[in-house]
């Protein structure tokens, strides 16, 4: 009867969750801010976002130097058209 695998005896380290050399964090929190304007049907908006928790932590063992710092940055700029239909029902009061 043969060995059971390392993988499967022992609990993997934390750093091996992730697939390289480096640990990232797997969720980020931030700070979203922007701005809109509208004219008839049309509608721009431009928009931020910046990450405050930095993705990149630490290292694995066998990785020589500490990795620089890593936050999410942003930018967003979206365009919409409003549709308006043809017989749109009449708001009824109550």
């Amino acid at each position: 009867m043969s060995a059971a695998p390392a993988a499967l005896s022992s609990p993997p380290a934390p750093y091996e969750a992730n697939s390289g050399p480096i640990v990232a964090r797997r969720f980020d929190a931030g700070l979203n801010a922007g701005i809109g304007y509208r004219f008839r049907a049309l509608q721009v908006q431009l928009g931020y976002g910046l990450g405050l928790l930095n993705q990149q932590p630490g290292k694995a063992p066998a990785f020589g130097t500490e990795p620089t710092a890593y936050r999410q940055r942003v930018a967003q700029l979206t365009a919409t058209y409003f549709f308006s239909p043809a017989h749109a029902p009449a708001a009824s009061a109550l």
